[in-house]
């Protein structure tokens, strides 16, 4: 069933642990979760994930899915309240090993890293890849790299801890996760642009690599 992992992979498709009926429950946006309920996680309430980012790494039989970013609604059962739909911002990566099978309705994710707060910040800039809806992913090698993105402005998803104000959205920068099969950090990448040139921030498009670059149409 290889094959169909890929397919799945490419069309950026990742299945969650609820289909039908999520779209009947409350909505409760993250600060109104109250405080002795233990938190939703993606690994554990995760129900589905929109407008993220993926790529395979690895080699055929060994492959591995990475996601990142995007929009999430967790499912989570509250005592006085029953089944609640909390809107949050995808502040995770994760992955999905595509060399053993699973359930596409509950499948297996593996926490590579989660994103701090976009106010956290060193020397005046932040210290981690941004959460957009979007974005552009590269992979080369066990390497992957994130570009661009937008920025989500969606009234329900807003009381995310990793919402950014529209005057506090940062310059465009580019981001690797070095062997993305493990856990780590993601890493501000340096860059060059020839002279008179400028870097902008594209809302969504296509990226892919060849043996000595990347390249970002959008």
């Amino acid at each position: 069933m290889t094959w169909l992992y890929i397919v799945l992979a490419a069309l950026g498709l990742l299945s969650g642990l609820c289909f039908g009926g999520q779209d009947d429950w409350p909505i409760f946006t993250p600060d109104m979760v109250p405080k002795d309920v233990p938190s939703y996680s993606i690994v554990d309430s995760y129900c589905w994930l929109l407008a993220h980012t993926s790529g395979l790494i690895g080699t055929v039989g060994n492959y591995h899915l990475v996601v990142d970013g995007g929009m999430a609604k967790y499912k989570l059962d509250l005592p006085e309240n029953g089944t609640v739909g909390v809107p949050d911002l995808n502040g995770y990566t994760v992955s999905v090993d595509l060399s053993k099978d699973f359930d596409v309705a509950s499948p297996t994710l593996r926490i590579l890293h989660t994103k701090k707060p976009p106010n956290t910040t060193e020397h005046g800039k932040p210290i981690d890849a941004p959460v957009v809806n979007r974005g552009g992913m590269w992979v080369t090698g066990r390497d992957v790299m994130l570009v661009g993105g937008h920025f989500n402005n969606d009234t329900e998803f807003d009381h995310s801890v990793w919402h950014v104000d529209k005057a506090d959205i940062p310059e465009p920068t580019l981001w690797r996760f070095k062997n993305a099969k493990e856990e780590g950090n993601w890493k501000e990448e340096q860059y060059t642009v020839e002279k008179d040139n400028v870097i902008v921030r594209t809302v969504s498009g296509a990226a892919t690599c060849g043996n000595d670059a990347c390249y970002w149409l959008g």
